[in-house]
């Protein structure tokens, strides 16, 4: 027996030690971007960016991104950004090591649970697993990252709350549901399945006087209700079109069920790059493993909940009538990673290490290599923060006092390079004007899609700026960006443009 005590004291140490490690290691990679002064800054991102910019003008806003459906994610990413983007004074970078942060924060979320639901070999395994799979998302974090950082923490109160029927486990569930749906609408049918549960838990247990709590929910989600008042029902008219059936040429449910059961069963990421079918065979292995838990009555509940939140996800997302895509699925990846974790406590619990450590290695062996190939990115690519950062301040590098620019990309809005143009012109001690003919007029232009002549911005200049003139200069960025230099007359810029180069810096 004092043999089995040192064996396991010995297992505790070295996972231990192996947390710490991955920990260690996650944090610098995650940081790695930021610390190079870049981010990844695609659209999505880049129109958080915008948003943060509306914040800082009017303090308080209802609603956040546009969602499927023309419905709306709440504001709580913003906000949650918001503190990092003050204190950069705007800077994108420092919004960056706002994710630093937060990967940190999932790491210790992961060990928590695993801790609280198993004990502490779990804790080490799953917190390994879960910061070095949001450290892959560091360099560029859009709003479903909050839900994959908070979704183990919601898991975990639905099942406690159902082992102990305790009050504060009700009200985390509630508070962290109403949080994720504030962060990302795709945490509405996880909602939807945990308060079902919950709530007819209560009615057969006459736990009536805990349903008033659900209460806090809909405060939490007060701003939704402010603002459809405000907008005759607005979000609600879209969210019952959004939700009626529909079939046809456009709307597929047999091409939407596939898309399901192909995400649902080889989609997840247990390895960051996956290797032929290698997570598809990893996900049938841990499916395999929850049966042989179940039919022992290990953590049978637990293993329940698992299969219950995550195939009720797929078979509630039918209600977008669409492709469940990367963003709708991999905040779900920490529950995979939690159950796959609890298999140390199976009966071969050996051989489920050894794959756990081939696992991790090859995962970090990926992260080593993203930080390899992030040389082609950083301060290069086409949607590199740092290149989009000193591209840009070019324009309000000239000898002119005064200047009007204008930001052509092929998808109109151009969150990305009106972004950067407008974070430098507000560094700039010069006069400029945002969308403005003047003298001089700057046109900062994200290249077009390859091989695609009609995405060029030749049209937009001669035909919707109407500028006809030859540009006094004109630089080529390695990446296919142009920054030209027009000298217009008094008569060119009296020439009215179109409106419609500009739909708006939030795209509302």
């Amino acid at each position: 027996m004092g043999k089995d005590i040192k064996i396991s004291n010995g297992m505790n140490l070295f996972l231990k030690l192996c947390f710490t490690g991955v920990f260690i290691f996650s944090i610098f990679f995650a940081s790695w971007y930021a610390l190079n002064g870049d981010m990844v800054f695609g659209t999505d991102v880049a129109r958080d960016f915008h948003i943060l910019r509306e914040i800082s003008e009017k303090k308080l806003i209802l609603i956040g991104p546009r969602a499927s459906g023309d419905l709306f994610h709440g504001p709580g990413w913003p906000y949650l950004n918001y503190p990092f983007f003050v204190l950069g004074n705007g800077n994108p970078v420092a919004v960056g090591w706002g994710w630093v942060f937060f990967t940190a924060i999932s790491g210790l979320i992961a060990f928590y649970v695993g801790k609280n639901l198993f004990g502490i070999k779990i804790a080490y395994l799953f917190g390994s697993m879960a910061v070095l799979n949001t450290a892959f998302h560091a360099r560029g974090m859009i709003n479903p990252h909050a839900v994959m950082i908070l979704i183990p923490l919601f898991f975990f109160s639905f099942v406690k709350y159902f082992q102990t029927s305790k009050l504060k486990y009700l009200i985390l569930n509630i508070l962290v549901g109403g949080l994720m749906v504030q962060m990302e609408l795709m945490a509405v049918p996880l909602l939807v399945l945990s308060f079902g549960a919950i709530i007819f838990k209560q009615i057969k247990e006459k736990r009536f006087r805990q349903i008033p709590f659900f209460l806090i929910f809909a405060l939490i989600l007060s701003n939704f209700l402010i603002f459809d008042l405000r907008h005759d029902f607005l979000l609600s008219k879209r969210f019952l079109e959004f939700t009626s059936p529909q079939d046809g040429p456009i709307y597929g449910y047999r091409d939407f069920f596939q898309n399901r059961i192909d995400l649902a069963f080889q989609g997840t990421e247990i390895l960051r790059r996956n290797i032929g079918p290698a997570n598809l065979f990893l996900f049938l292995t841990t499916i395999g493993f929850v049966f042989v838990q179940i039919r022992r009555k290990k953590y049978m509940f637990f293993y329940l909940s698992f299969l219950y939140f995550y195939f009720g996800y797929f078979i509630l997302s039918l209600l977008n009538k669409g492709q469940v895509l990367y963003f709708h699925q991999f905040p779900i990846f920490p529950l995979v990673f939690l159950v796959f974790s609890s298999f140390i406590t199976s009966k071969y619990s050996k051989q489920f290490i050894l794959l756990f450590f081939v696992i991790l290695a090859l995962n970090l062996r990926s992260a080593y290599l993203d930080i390899k190939e992030s040389e082609g990115f950083i301060g290069k690519d086409m949607y590199s923060w740092r290149f989009l950062n000193e591209a840009s301040a070019k324009i309000f590098q000239g000898k002119e006092k005064e200047l009007g620019y204008f930001v052509y990309s092929p998808d109109v809005v151009a969150h990305e390079p009106k972004y950067a143009a407008i974070y430098n012109a507000e560094k700039s001690n010069k006069k400029s004007y945002y969308f403005q003919k003047k003298p001089v007029t700057y046109l900062f232009i994200q290249p077009p899609p390859p091989n695609d002549p009609y995405m060029t911005e030749d049209f937009w200049i001669k035909s919707q700026l109407n500028i006809s003139a030859s540009p006094s200069s004109t630089i080529v960025f390695p990446n296919g960006y142009k920054l030209e230099k027009f000298e217009l007359s008094k008569e060119q810029i009296a020439i009215p443009f179109d409106p419609a180069i500009d739909p708006g810096l939030h795209f509302r």
